[in-house]
C-alpha cells in the first residue's frame, strides 16, 4: 500500500477513471494482486487505473473487473452509477466532488447570515386514494393480507419438515387451520400479557377462546417446532441476522409498500419487545398519522439493509432518503428529529419535493 505520489504513473494513466459512485478509501491506492482484493465486511471490486483495455466481465457479479495478470495500480470502489474525475482523489476530496455531481452545497460553503426569512411556495398534497369508510375489511381480511395463506403454507411445511427432521416424539402433522389458531393464540396472549404461558389453561385463569380451541400440550409441541424457514444443515447468513424470520419480514412488507400514502408521515426508530438473547429488536419505520406502516428497516448493526449510494450522508439520513423512496405522491411532509437531520438531507428532500418538519 503506498501513496498516490509513490505511483509510476503516466500523464494518461489517471485520465477519466471510471468510478462507480463509491469513494477511494482513505488509506490510499492499493496495489492489484493476484489474490482477489477485498476488504472486511464490504464487497468491492477494483477499476484499471489506466483504460478499461485489461478490464474483464466477473461471471459471478456480472461486473467490470481487471484481470489478474494486469499489475497495474487500483482503487477501491462500489457497484454503482457511473461518474468520472480526472484525479486521484482521497475521501474527503471525493466527497466534496460526489455532492458537487449531485448540485448539493459543500459543507465548506454553508455560511449562516441574518438575513430575513422568506416563506417559501408551498404546495397541496393530492392523495391518491378516496377512502371510502362503508367499504373497510374486517380484522380478519386485514390480517389475512399481511399473513399472506403462501406464508401460512410455508409455516405448515417448515413446521412438519422441523420435527420430521428431530424426530420429535408423538407429533402429528399440523394443518393450516391450526396454524391459523397457533398464530391467533399468540396475538391473544400479547395483549393479555399473562406471566406464564401455561396459566391461559388453568381453571382458574383460563381463557375459553384459547382453551377450548388449542390443549396445552400440544401448543408447546407446535411453538417447540415452529418453523418458517429450512435451517436442516444451512449455515447461518452472515449478512442478514433474520433469515430465519425473513418471509415473516417480506410479506408485511410487501403489503405495507402496497397501501397508499397519506400527507404527514413520520420516520422513527421503535423497539419491538423480544424474550430471546437480544432485549428488542430496533426498526426504523415510515408511518402515517394514522398509525399504518408504509415501510420499515430492520436494524443490523453493520449488515443493516441501506442502500450504499446513500453511504456519503451518514446514517441517520441515510435511514430517512432510504425510506423516502418509497414516497411516489410529491409534497408529503415528513417528521423526524435531529438525529436524521442534515442540511444535505434538506436539499435532496427538496429536490424529489418532499417537505420536512423537524424536532430539534
Amino acid at each position: 500500500m503506498g501513496d498516490v505520489s509513490d505511483l509510476d504513473l503516466d500523464d494518461d494513466d489517471c485520465d477519466e477513471i471510471n468510478y462507480f459512485r463509491g469513494f477511494s478509501d482513505e488509506r490510499g491506492v492499493e496495489e492489484f494482486s493476484d489474490t482477489h482484493t477485498s476488504v472486511e465486511n464490504t464487497e468491492v471490486f477494483t477499476v484499471d487505473v489506466e483504460t478499461t483495455q485489461d478490464v474483464g466481465l466477473d461471471e459471478n457479479s456480472g461486473l467490470s473487473v481487471p484481470s489478474t495478470s494486469s499489475r497495474r495500480p487500483s482503487v477501491l470502489v462500489e457497484p454503482y452509477e457511473s461518474v468520472s474525475f480526472s484525479t486521484c482523489m482521497t475521501h474527503k476530496e471525493f466527497q466534496s466532488f460526489y455532492f458537487s455531481q449531485q448540485e448539493l452545497t459543500n459543507k465548506s460553503q454553508v455560511k449562516w447570515l441574518p438575513v430575513e426569512f422568506v416563506t417559501p411556495r408551498l404546495y397541496v398534497f393530492v392523495p391518491d386514494e378516496d377512502v371510502n369508510v362503508y367499504d373497510l375489511p374486517s380484522p380478519r381480511e386485514y390480517f389475512s393480507k399481511y399473513f399472506t395463506s403462501d406464508l401460512l403454507t410455508a409455516m405448515v411445511y417448515n413446521t412438519n419438515l422441523y420435527a420430521v427432521q428431530n424426530n420429535v416424539q408423538n407429533f402429528s402433522a399440523t394443518t393450516l387451520d391450526e396454524m391459523k389458531m397457533f398464530i391467533g393464540i399468540h396475538i391473544i396472549m400479547g395483549n393479555l400479557s399473562y406471566p406464564r404461558v401455561c396459566i391461559y389453561w388453568e381453571d382458574r385463569f383460563r381463557i375459553p377462546i384459547i382453551s377450548d380451541n388449542l390443549a396445552v400440550n400440544r401448543f408447546s409441541k407446535l411453538r417447540n417446532s415452529f418453523h418458517v424457514v429450512d435451517c436442516w444443515g444451512k449455515v447461518p447468513l452472515i449478512d442478514d441476522r433474520f433469515w430465519k424470520v425473513r418471509p415473516i419480514f417480506d410479506s408485511i412488507r410487501a403489503r405495507c409498500m402496497e397501501l397508499h400514502l397519506e400527507e404527514n408521515l413520520s420516520i422513527d426508530e421503535q423497539m419491538v419487545p423480544f424474550r430471546g438473547n437480544l432485549k428488542g429488536v430496533k426498526v426504523f419505520i415510515l408511518c402515517g398519522e394514522s398509525g399504518r406502516m408504509f415501510d420499515f428497516i430492520l436494524y443490523q448493526g453493520s449488515t443493516t439493509e441501506i442502500n450504499c449510494k446513500f453511504q456519503q450522508f451518514g446514517l441517520g439520513a441515510n435511514i430517512v432518503m432510504q425510506l423516502s423512496q418509497r414516497i411516489t405522491t410529491p409534497y408529503c411532509k415528513q417528521f423526524f428529529d435531529n438525529y436524521f437531520s442534515s442540511y444535505w438531507l434538506f436539499q435532496w428532500l427538496s429536490k424529489h419535493k418532499l417537505y420536512m418538519r423537524v424536532v430539534l
